[in-house]
């Protein structure tokens, strides 16, 4: 964050107008999109080269995911058993795509220029993988404040929205 200019998405945001956060909601939809744009072969975890350990189709990939990810016992089992569950409504899962998987206000910064406030850096890929677009877009929803119509439309601008099904997007939350 030192090394790129601009501030927090919350930080942003507090001071800009209405019409200044209409264009910075647009700016990140559109952003995300870009980089739901960069397509796999298959899902699974990138490798330092950014060639994908192909862990087999979405819901075993997740699975995989999620036990190499989640160090505590409990919220992995927790996750694991309802995925089990309802693995099948993840069967329909758009091709692999760059899942950035931390699209907090944190790692999201804005500058302030002449002209109005820019998107300046997206950060944190360390948890990126090849997955699902909409597993980054059902995790934005809980952040308050982080999406709105001018988000949605900045997206489309870009990429076709995923189908939503409401089972999935409380199964990706959860992860």
């Amino acid at each position: 964050m030192t090394a790129e200019p601009g501030v927090d998405w919350m930080t942003a945001t507090t001071g800009m107008t209405s019409d200044a956060l209409r264009a910075a909601y647009r700016q990140l939809g559109e952003a995300v999109a870009s980089i739901h744009s960069l397509t796999f072969p298959s899902f699974g975890e990138l490798g330092p080269d950014a060639a994908v350990a192909d862990d087999g189709p979405y819901p075993e990939a997740l699975a995989a995911r999620a036990e190499r990810h989640l160090t505590n016992a409990e919220p992995r089992h927790t996750f694991l058993d309802v995925l089990s569950v309802d693995a099948d409504c993840l069967r329909e899962a758009q091709s692999p795509v760059l899942a950035h998987e931390d699209l907090n206000p944190g790692n999201i910064l804005f500058e302030r220029r002449a002209d109005g406030w820019v998107l300046s850096a997206i950060l944190d890929f360390d948890s990126a993988w090849a997955g699902s677009a909409e597993s980054d877009l059902a995790r934005l929803e809980p952040w308050r404040g982080m999406t709105r119509p001018a988000f949605w439309a900045g997206y489309q601008k870009r990429a076709s929205l995923p189908d939503r099904d409401p089972i999935r997007t409380a199964l990706l939350q959860l992860l």
